[in-house]
C-alpha cells in the first residue's frame, strides 16, 4: 500500500469541486476502480494522470501534496545518509559538526 495521504486529498479537492468519481474517471480516461483505489492509498496515479486530476478538480499541486512535503524531506536525508555512509570517519565527523552548529543558531 502507498501513502495515503494523496489520494486522500485529491479526494477532498474532487468532493469540494463537486464531482464524482465517475467524471473524474471519464474526464482522464480510467475506471471508477482506478480512482477509488487512487483515492484510497493503494496506487498513485501516474505523472500524466495526476496532471489531469488536478485540472479537473481545480487544484494546485502544492494543496494536494503539502502534507508529503515532510516526507520528502525524510526521504532527502536518508539519500544524504546513505552518501555519508561512503565517507570516511573524518569526513562524517565534520559533517556532523557542521549540522549541530546549524541546529544551534
Amino acid at each position: 500500500m502507498v501513502d495515503s495521504r494523496l489520494g486522500q486529498r485529491i479526494q477532498m479537492y474532487r468532493e469540494k469541486a463537486g464531482k464524482s468519481q465517475e467524471e473524474l474517471a471519464n474526464y482522464i480516461g480510467v475506471s471508477i476502480t482506478s480512482i477509488s483505489n487512487i483515492e484510497r492509498g493503494a496506487n498513485y496515479p501516474s505523472f500524466e494522470n495526476f496532471i489531469k486530476i488536478l485540472n479537473f478538480i481545480g487544484a494546485s499541486p502544492n494543496a494536494v501534496m503539502f502534507e508529503l512535503v515532510e516526507q520528502a524531506q525524510v526521504s532527502r536525508a536518508s539519500e544524504l545518509w546513505d552518501k555519508m555512509k561512503r565517507l570516511d570517519a573524518d569526513k562524517r565527523n565534520q559533517i556532523f559538526r557542521i549540522i549541530e552548529i546549524l541546529l544551534e543558531e
